[in-house]
């Protein structure tokens, strides 16, 4: 029912309560020193709205620390007496269902006895990056190597490249000169310095980094963000690109702020007060403050729900007791047909038991903005996964044909960009729809085409059918249980794979792990859903990329309705995916994929899963359990799959329960299969939302496979 969503600037600037003072938790602090003789470190951490109560680290060039915790206005301020330059100041703080880390760095040692200043945004982390060896990995100088080896000279060239490339939308907003890690500013909505930070949003992946000013509207059919609206560079000596240009929509800057308000109101209400619901649990009225909930349109949809089906499920049964609504970050601006202003915004609420986020769309009409919902008919929707798999198979792969017919060539670790196509036809209007096809950036170009599954687990889901546009064959006009022409589960389409680590030993790695044809040569089924060697060059999937589903039901083979989704991040590549923080399952979780553990390696009603994630790496949101197998002579799949109760856990229980097919027929098996070494499978994944939209997914398997000759 959500999308994760970017660091992105944001319609209502940073605000948030709270005073400048800071609370100490030091670790490996330097010496005590007398109040007329501290050194003082300060600074802001902010994105566009305060990170509020974040975590600050400074690390000193000898390995020394000192920790506080910022005002809920972003501020903070520490004691470095001792510290020695260069220092990296590290800002971590909770979004939604994830967590943004931000990065800034002092070259020279602050003057004994004085105050220094570091902001930490997304900017000074765009700085860190390109002062990096490869100009996408800040984080590297958590290493202290690393920190030491910096050249300060590399550090200004950093600074100076994103000084310029936001010195025009700095201008225009009434900061001519904005420096980004000394700024001396109050994230509280009306500085320059702070609407600056509304206004440009960060990306770092494989071609460097990026920024993207939202605050100019691209048509609603631009297959994505406005090339003018970019600016890319990986290198900290590379010459500057053009400057962004200054924003167009600027009026939008404090739109939500009502909107906001009234939420928390309703908020601080038990939830089970929020909502009044009928025998099945479906939203009947919304209740006291709730009911006085200002900025939604009359007209409000979303995903084929109405304002009282969508947000009265979110509010009676997803947010919970104590939760607050933080302040919304546009991701872009859009100009329909009609002329009409809208704009693509995601917000996050914080509670007791971590948060989430919500990706809405908002309209201006006659002057005044209001949400809308993505005003789409139907349940669907586009996601950007990274996976990262491990092969931990008894036996190794031995192909049946091809170059290495008949070798061992070891096992399948992987990382593979996905993009996940979603359709629900058991949600609002699907009833009658037999298939969906999909075109969009880095799709086959006579697109994808999902259809209804006979297999458990899809019931909420079309899965894939074909990559070459080919629709299954029509059901007659009036046909109310549609014809199930596909058995696939999957409903993703694979971008590439490259392989991670040395275990695999044969020659061509791509084409094993997509499939052969019969005579070795590589793969040309329409129902493969990975991508030709070498795979899709990422570079052509823009930001905002534009993908177009036409729906087609019972009856005809011409679309019965089109509507386009946007991707709100863009995929990685394998090499960049490698320096992410991955998760990793625990040794007891690693069991359930043990064919050797006999009790657990027997078909299971539920499973104890736990794992780790390192420091400031993305938390938990889901995991699962995944097996194939037969129950006696018939064979079973199962998916028991659950989200933590709340941010940061790091263990939880999942519970086989019945599944449904594609027509919803319920299937009466409710266990994850046995499985051993030459038969069935188990799937251990855990998934990560980024603040930037991505999910990174690790996959964890052991496959039936023969011992090797």
């Amino acid at each position: 029912m959500t999308l994760a969503a970017v660091a992105a600037a944001t319609l209502a600037a940073c605000g948030g309560g709270g005073g400048g003072s800071t609370t100490s938790t030091t670790s490996s602090a330097p010496a005590t020193s007398t109040a007329s003789t501290s050194t003082y470190l300060d600074g802001t951490a902010a994105y566009g709205a305060p990170l509020a109560q974040a975590k600050v680290t400074i690390t000193d060039v000898n390995g020394k620390t000192v920790t506080v915790t910022a005002s809920d206005a972003g501020s903070y301020k520490a004691d470095v007496t001792g510290l020695k330059a260069p220092l990296l100041v590290t800002a971590t703080a909770a979004s939604g269902d994830a967590v943004r880390v931000y990065h800034a760095l002092l070259a020279s040692d602050i003057t004994a006895g004085s105050t220094g200043h570091a902001n930490v945004t997304q900017l000074t982390d765009a700085i860190v990056s390109l002062a990096s060896s490869d100009g996408s990995t800040p984080g590297e100088f958590a290493s202290a190597d690393k920190l030491k080896s910096l050249d300060p000279a590399r550090l200004q060239k950093a600074q100076d490249l994103v000084k310029t490339i936001v010195k025009d939308v700095a201008t225009a907003l009434g900061a001519t000169g904005y420096d980004p890690v000394t700024a001396t500013f109050t994230a509280d909505g009306t500085s320059s310095a702070d609407k600056l930070l509304d206004m440009v949003k960060l990306t770092i992946d494989q071609s460097g980094v990026t920024l993207r000013i939202v605050g100019v509207s691209a048509s609603t059919s631009a297959d994505g963000a406005a090339s003018s609206t970019v600016a890319t560079v990986k290198d900290a000596t590379a010459a500057a690109p053009a400057a962004l240009p200054a924003p167009t929509v600027t009026d939008g800057i404090t739109a939500f702020d009502p909107w906001v308000a009234s939420v928390n109101k309703c908020l601080a209400l038990p939830a089970a007060q929020r909502v009044s619901t009928d025998t099945s649990g479906a939203p009947t009225a919304f209740l006291g403050d709730c009911a006085k909930i200002s900025g939604f349109t009359a007209n409000y949809l979303h995903n084929g729900y109405t304002l009282l089906q969508y947000w009265g499920k979110q509010l009676h049964n997803v947010i919970p007791d104590g939760a607050v609504m933080g302040r919304p970050e546009v991701l872009g601006f859009f100009k329909t047909d009609a002329g009409d202003d809208t704009a693509i915004v995601r917000f996050t609420y914080s509670s007791p038991k971590g948060g989430g986020s919500y990706v809405d769309t908002a309209h201006k009409l006659s002057g005044v903005w209001a949400l809308e919902g993505n005003q789409r008919k139907y349940d669907a929707g586009i996601s950007i996964r990274m996976a990262r798999s491990t092969d931990l198979s008894t036996n190794p792969f031995t192909p049946a044909n091809g170059p290495d017919a008949g070798k061992n060539v070891g096992w399948f670790n992987a990382y593979s960009p996905r993009i996940h196509l979603t359709f629900n036809q058991s949600g609002p209007n699907g009833a009658a729809v037999y298939a969906v096809r999909v075109k969009g950036p880095g799709l086959p170009a006579n697109g994808i085409v999902l259809a209804r599954s006979s297999s458990c687990g899809t019931g909420d889901y079309l899965a894939t059918y074909s990559n070459d546009g080919t629709l299954p064959t029509t059901p007659a006009a009036g046909t109310t249980v549609m014809p199930l022409p596909t058995s696939a589960t999957s409903n993703r389409y694979t971008l590439g794979v490259a392989q991670n680590g040395s275990a695999y030993t044969g020659t061509d790695f791509y084409n094993e792990w997509r499939g052969r044809n019969a005579d070795g040569t590589p793969s040309t089924s329409r129902s493969n859903m990975i991508a030709p060697s070498p795979g899709v060059d990422l570079s052509t999937i823009p930001l905002l990329a534009r993908y177009v589903f036409e729906v087609f039901k019972a009856g005809s083979s011409t679309p019965a309705d089109t509507f386009a989704v946007r991707a709100v991040t863009k995929p990685v590549s394998a090499a960049f995916a490698a320096k992410l923080p991955w998760a990793e399952p625990t040794a007891n979780a690693l069991e359930y994929v043990k064919p050797t553990n006999t009790a657990l390696a027997a078909a299971l009603d539920s499973a104890a899963l736990s794992w780790t994630v390192p420091a400031d790496g993305a938390p938990v949101g889901t995991a699962y359990l995944y097996g194939t197998g037969y129950d006696g002579s018939i064979a079973r799949r199962m998916q028991a799959d659950t989200s933590v109760a709340a941010l940061g856990d790091t263990s939880l229980t999942v519970q086989a329960t019945a599944e449904r097919d594609g027509n919803g027929q319920t299937c009466g098996y409710a266990k994850i299969p046995s499985f051993t070494a030459t038969s069935g499978s188990r799937e251990i994944g855990l998934r990560q939302p980024m603040v930037d939209g991505l999910v990174m997914q690790t996959v964890t398997q052991h496959l039936a496979r023969s011992p090797a000759k």
